[in-house]
C-alpha cells in the first residue's frame, strides 16, 4: 500500500521532501528506513526515478506501458546518492577529513587537546 502511495503521488513528479511528507501523513508511524527501503524497491522495479531539477530533488513514476519508455541505467552508487538525497542534501565527504574531525570531536569529549603530545 506505501508503495502504491509513492508511485500515485510521483506520477507528475514530486519533490523529494514533499513526497516524503505526504507518504508520512498517511503512515505517521513510517520510520526513515521504511520508507527508503519503499523508494528503493520501486526504483529497482523501474516504477520511480529520482531526478535532479535546478537544485532539487524530484521523484517520478515511470509508465514501462509508456512507448517512450527507456530502461534506466545506473549504478548501485548513484542509487545511495538517490535516496541520500531524499533525505536532505547529499554531501560527499573526504573520509580523511571526517576521521579528523571525529578524532578532534573525541579528544574534546575526553577533555585532552588532539594537538598536545601526550
Amino acid at each position: 500500500p506505501m508503495q502504491t502511495l509513492i508511485v500515485d503521488l510521483a506520477a507528475n513528479g514530486m519533490r523529494a521532501i514533499e513526497l516524503k511528507h505526504a507518504v508520512v501523513r498517511n503512515y505517521p508511524h513510517l520510520m526513515d528506513a521504511q520508507y527508503q527501503s519503499a523508494l528503493l524497491g520501486l526504483q529497482e522495479l523501474e516504477c520511480l526515478v529520482g531526478e535532479e531539477v535546478e537544485g532539487e530533488w524530484f521523484f517520478k513514476t515511470l509508465d514501462k506501458t509508456d512507448p517512450d519508455y527507456q530502461p534506466l541505467e545506473y549504478s548501485a552508487e548513484f542509487a545511495e546518492k538517490i535516496i541520500a538525497a531524499s533525505c536532505g542534501e547529499f554531501v560527499e565527504i573526504d573520509v580523511d577529513d571526517f576521521l579528523a574531525q571525529l578524532d578532534a570531536m573525541i579528544a574534546k569529549a575526553q577533555g585532552t587537546d588532539s594537538n598536545s603530545s601526550n
